[in-house]
């Protein structure tokens, strides 16, 4: 060894490296075949094909013959998937197989056909090889099936879509049509019995492709009259430019033509219902803004139609009310602001509710209350016949108890199912009580009871409580009873309107002592001297 010169070392360094680079490629070569139990000699056909590289389900690279397979593939599906529809009528395994492929495996797919193609699938470091495999001259008949397939499978959606699909040129001429399509031509134009139809003439809709943008689709609503049918037929038409022709899809639009119509009906019958309404009204959307008012709300407020139809904010309306004296005067002017959000916060949760007192003794009653969706919603009514109505009574009813206390017999008055109405201050003053809490409260029993504790037993008091509750007509009725001071007491019973019963207790009037009865001669005397 010591004797090899520097030129035999290298001699033997490059036979080494030789002989380890073939070792290399050997391995390489024959590497994928031993691991997938195949021989050298029985690795697949002659002709590699289109050939693609995953990474988990996208496409990372591609022959050049691979992307022109996928080209016309819908962008929204995932590489795999496209590769999936090409393949899936000689390969319907191909998705199975890639996702149970194993690392640094080889797996090949025979065609279901028989016909000699193969695919192979290798995964290495984490990324898929699909390589398209078959004898000399199999492999274009292979790629042109896929294609074909694809295509049919196209054609085969389009012809069965329920939506009518067509095309047509630049002149307006239907070129290219489906069953659908066809089908309602034949009904619209009356082209004669489906077995007898001839190509239509003209389109169901004229004018569509002469309007269409160049970069993006259109849609329109149109409508057809269908011979023997009263109403429309509608239809929703997406139409797009496609090289010098036009291409439109229809689908049926009558369920939302209906709900529109039935919306704009509803709206119209609400415009009319708010329109005769002698309440205002004024909704306010979620931005705070008014979004519908009605005529009573400008003739209550005086506000005119242009501020109304601008939708102004809830704090400018107040701020409106408040210049043309509609608004009730704070005390402390500095906090308008905070009244405006204290209004709204509580109209939102529905529990605002005021009556505004305004100048001219017009009195509005206010109500806010929350529409959903942020909305809320004020309602104006004029309550100033109401209130003014409301106070004669109350006057009324003052008068006439005023002028009750001021006789000198206890009253008091009774429903026609015995209820306690009214009663004067002389009523408590003999009874000793305080009636006006028992007013609405108390009745003809529990009346009884109290006058029984203060009077000598009595049948009276049953018969009163027959009175009362009597019906048909009654007479006036009077009797006596004695007070626990030994005082006669008469009690009378009137009927008044409305089946009530007015009961009056009369004591026996006070007279002024007489001298002269203490000087009168005795009869008794007198009738004895005689």
């Amino acid at each position: 060894m010591s004797s090899l010169s520097m030129l035999d070392l290298g001699v033997i360094t490059a036979f080494a490296t030789l002989g380890a680079g073939c070792l290399a490629l050997l391995i390489l070569g024959i590497g994928p075949a031993l691991i997938s139990g195949q021989r050298p000699a029985e690795q697949a056909p002659n002709t590699a094909g289109p050939t693609f590289l995953f990474d988990d389900q996208n496409i990372i690279d591609a022959s050049t013959d691979a992307r022109g397979l996928i080209a016309g593939a819908p962008s929204h599906l995932t590489g795999q998937q496209k590769v999936e529809r090409l393949f899936r009528h000689r390969f319907p395994s191909l998705g199975q197989e890639m996702d149970a492929l194993l690392p640094n495996r080889t797996t090949r797919l025979a065609e279901v056909a028989g016909t000699g193609g193969w695919i192979e699938l290798c995964k290495t470091a984490g990324r898929t090889r699909l390589t398209l495999l078959a004898a000399d001259g199999d492999l274009n008949d292979i790629t042109q099936t896929a294609m074909v397939s694809e295509l049919e499978f196209l054609r085969n959606i389009a012809e069965t879509a329920p939506q009518q699909i067509w095309q047509q040129n630049d002149k307006g001429h239907v070129i290219w049509a489906n069953r659908s399509y066809l089908a309602l031509s034949d009904r619209v134009l009356q082209t004669g019995h489906p077995e007898q139809a001839a190509w239509p003439d003209k389109p169901i809709f004229d004018g569509l492709e002469f309007d269409i943008p160049d970069d993006q689709p259109r849609v329109r609503r149109r409508s057809v009259q269908m011979p023997g049918d009263a109403e429309e037929t509608w239809f929703d038409i997406t139409s797009l430019c496609l090289d010098d022709t036009s291409l439109h899809f229809a689908s049926d639009a009558n369920s939302a033509v209906m709900v529109e119509q039935a919306h704009k009906t509803m709206l119209q019958t609400f415009g009319k219902t708010f329109a005769s309404l002698s309440t205002g009204l004024a909704i306010f959307d979620s931005k705070r803004q008014l979004s519908i008012f009605n005529p009573a709300l400008m003739d209550l407020t005086g506000i005119s139609f242009d501020f109304l139809s601008g939708k102004p904010t809830i704090e400018a309306l107040l701020d409106r009310l408040r210049d043309d004296g509609m608004l009730p005067e704070p005390k402390n002017y500095t906090s308008w602001k905070d009244q405006f959000r204290a209004v709204e916060d509580a109209a939102m949760q529905g529990v605002y509710c005021e009556n505004w007192v305004l100048a001219g003794g017009l009195t509005y009653r206010v109500t806010g209350k929350p529409q959903g969706d942020g909305a809320f919603a004020f309602f104006f009514e004029d309550i100033s016949a109401e209130v003014s109505l409301t106070r004669r009574f109350r006057s009324e009813i003052e008068t006439g108890q005023a002028v009750l206390d001021t006789l000198p017999d206890a009253i008091a008055v009774f429903s026609s199912g015995g209820g306690f109405v009214m009663s004067n201050s002389a009523y408590d003053d003999l009874w000793d009580i305080d009636s006006f809490g028992l007013l609405g409260r108390q009745d003809i029993r529990a009346e009884t009871a109290t006058w029984q504790k203060r009077c000598s037993a009595s049948p009276i008091w049953a018969d009163l409580r027959a009175f009362i509750s009597g019906t048909g007509e009654r007479i006036e009725w009077s009797d006596t009873a004695i007070l626990d001071d030994g005082r006669r007491l008469t009690c009378t019973a009137r009927p008044i309107a409305g089946g009530k019963t007015l009961v009056s207790f009369q004591l026996p009037k006070k007279s002024a002592p007489r001298i002269e009865m203490l000087t009168r001669p005795d009869r008794s005397l007198r009738a004895g001297k005689r």
